[in-house]
């Protein structure tokens, strides 16, 4: 789950690229990543990943609203997305603060 949340959030930097920079790669397809898992397998992942990202910006969310159902929102975002390490959680989280502080900042 690691490795397609990182895919994933790599393939995701590639959209939010200004046009005309020098990116010199394209997207990755997590398929050829992992030959040896079914696309039924990787669309799971895939929408695994996509469910903890938004999870992560209505955590956020709550935390920057200062709501209190901040901590429950915390402890429902590992519960309802486990499988995960560590690691990937805290990416998240910042990440889904990156995104809400350009928000804040474009409008």
């Amino acid at each position: 789950m690691d490795g397609v949340f990182r895919v994933e959030r790599y393939n995701h930097s590639l959209v939010d690229t200004p046009l005309g920079s020098s990116s010199s790669s394209g997207a990755i397809i997590v398929s050829e990543i992992y030959p040896n898992q079914t696309l039924q397998q990787i669309d799971e992942a895939i929408a695994r990943v996509s469910r903890l990202n938004q999870d992560a910006r209505a955590y956020v969310s709550a935390a920057l609203d200062k709501r209190p159902d901040c901590e429950t929102l915390e402890r429902k975002l590992l519960d309802d997305n486990p499988g995960f390490s560590e690691v990937t959680y805290n990416l998240v989280i910042n990440d889904a603060f990156a995104a809400q502080s350009t928000q804040l900042a474009q409008r």
